[in-house]
């Protein structure tokens, strides 16, 4: 990390998490990944607060289409219904939530 500056993972964290908004189903599911997982490293790795805020909302942007890709391909091969998968969904975001303050708690950062 530069000196004084942010967090270079927390910064590639939120601008893939913004680029996996892009609606592209399979290319949502990959970027999504890789958003969160560069997320949750930043956060895991941070000496300082500067970046904090960039890497959860890399983990918060990443999540929304990581579970939207999963729950397409859900619904496409497993034939699941429609209500199903919004419940699944919504229940699944919580847990990266749960992360993201767990990790911010230990490093003591929030």
């Amino acid at each position: 990390m530069a000196k004084g500056g942010y967090n270079k993972r927390a910064v590639a964290s939120a601008l893939i998490g913004l680029f996996s908004l892009v609606p592209v189903q399979l290319l949502n599911l990959a970027l999504g990944a890789v958003a969160i997982g560069l997320g949750v490293s930043a956060l895991k790795n941070m000496q300082r607060r500067k970046g904090k805020t960039l890497a959860a909302a890399g983990i918060i942007l990443g999540t929304l289409p990581y579970y939207g890709g999963l729950f397409y391909l859900a619904r496409i091969y497993l034939k699941y219904t429609p209500e199903t998968i919004l419940t699944a969904w919504i229940a699944g975001l919580a847990a990266p939530v749960a992360v993201v303050i767990a990790i911010l708690k230990s490093k003591k950062l929030l």
